[in-house]
């Protein structure tokens, strides 16, 4: 063989393995697998969760949360951790069995859930008001709301956080109204708490009025419907803010003369009924303050009530004064605590000069003497 010829051979054969590679490379594996994940970002902090990882090919997968490594050779595969608090990154490697590699990483958002408390002061008694008070850690609870009793009751913002008014019932045996707060949570969840107000027995000791029928007279279906209508027209909404910052005040120093809640009879084996307000005796013309800040709702003369003046205070809040021989307000007034509101008198069903003195929430009577030197009860 010549030198040329073996020269020939030598470059043909060089030619044709620098074409076997380049076909070999142009066939090999160098696309990265598609790796696809299912996984819910936020989980409560210390409970399990799960990651679905799925690929288009089988491949080696290992994955990263925390100081925890997974470790599984499959196509399909679920792994589980445990929610670490705060912000997390979980890295996902999959690698093929041509070594191409594919990378990802989500970020697990551990969150820490507060239980809120409900605190309930006052309403030992039936007939008394209540404050429940609704304590959590800030962020924690979303879309707070509270039902009493079966009724919605809007919560109200305080520097020592949400609460709601409300009043047992005036009866005489003992009970419990149930509390359910209900909110959403941090995780964009629905969830609940329970709880009641309890209320004891009430003194059933019945007062005997013995009024004059004359003085009984005053009472007609028609003043019953006229005051009724009038009341009802004045109803608080109690998704008005609070109008009151401020204690409540005493509308007049005086002697108590029928307290609140006693069962009495106004005749001789009459119907029992209770007194819904705290009666104060006084000589006529003592003036009488506005026990708060309030909307003046009515402001007249009636049959049953006599000179009557009812107060908003928001929230539901009503104060009540009755038998007034003046009235020194008007309806529609916006008047401060201890604005002098009208006069006492002997109106209406009356016996003598006093001031007939309510504090009702959600049109409930309440002990008002309860709200004396206090901004809720």
């Amino acid at each position: 063989m010549t030198r040329q010829r073996a020269r020939t051979l030598a470059l043909g054969a060089l030619a044709l393995l620098l074409v076997g590679f380049v076909l070999a490379q142009a066939f090999r594996d160098v696309t990265p697998p598609n790796v696809w994940t299912e996984l819910e970002e936020r989980h409560e902090t210390g409970t399990p969760f799960k990651i679905f990882l799925s690929a288009d090919e089988p491949v080696t997968y290992q994955v990263t949360y925390g100081e925890e490594r997974r470790t599984a050779v499959a196509q399909d595969v679920t792994f589980e951790f445990m929610a670490a608090a705060g912000s997390s990154p979980l890295d996902v490697q999959a690698t093929d069995g041509a070594g191409n590699v594919t990378m990802l990483t989500r970020i697990i958002q551990g969150v820490t859930l507060a239980e809120p408390t409900l605190t309930v002061q006052g309403g030992s008694l039936p007939g008394r008001a209540f404050t429940v008070l609704v304590s959590h850690e800030a962020g924690t609870i979303a879309e707070p709301t509270l039902r009493i009793d079966g009724r919605d009751a809007p919560l109200l913002t305080a520097p020592d956080g949400l609460y709601a008014l409300g009043a047992t019932p005036l009866t005489t045996e003992a009970g419990f109204l149930p509390l359910t707060l209900s909110w959403r949570d941090a995780l964009d969840r629905d969830a609940a708490r329970t709880s009641a107000v309890r209320y004891g027995e009430l003194p059933t000791a019945v007062q005997e009025l013995n009024i004059p029928a004359s003085t009984l007279s005053v009472i007609t279906p028609e003043g019953r419907e006229r005051e009724n209508a009038a009341i009802e027209a004045a109803r608080a909404d109690p998704y008005d803010p609070p109008r009151w910052s401020e204690p409540f005040l005493l509308p007049i120093e005086g002697r108590g003369t029928s307290g609140f809640a006693i069962p009495r009879r106004y005749a001789p084996g009459g119907p029992v009924s209770f007194h819904e307000g705290e009666d104060i005796a006084a000589p006529t013309g003592t003036p009488v303050a506005a026990t708060n800040t309030g909307l003046v709702r009515i402001a007249g003369m009636y049959p049953i009530k006599g000179g009557m003046v009812i107060l908003d205070h928001g929230a539901g809040v009503t104060s009540r004064y009755y038998h007034l021989s003046r009235i020194l307000v008007s309806e529609g007034d916006e008047i401060d605590a201890g604005t002098i509101l009208g006069e006492v008198g002997s109106t209406g069903l009356s016996t003598g000069p006093h001031l007939h003195w309510e504090i009702r929430v959600a049109g409930r009577p309440t002990n008002p003497l309860d709200w004396v030197g206090r901004v809720r009860p």
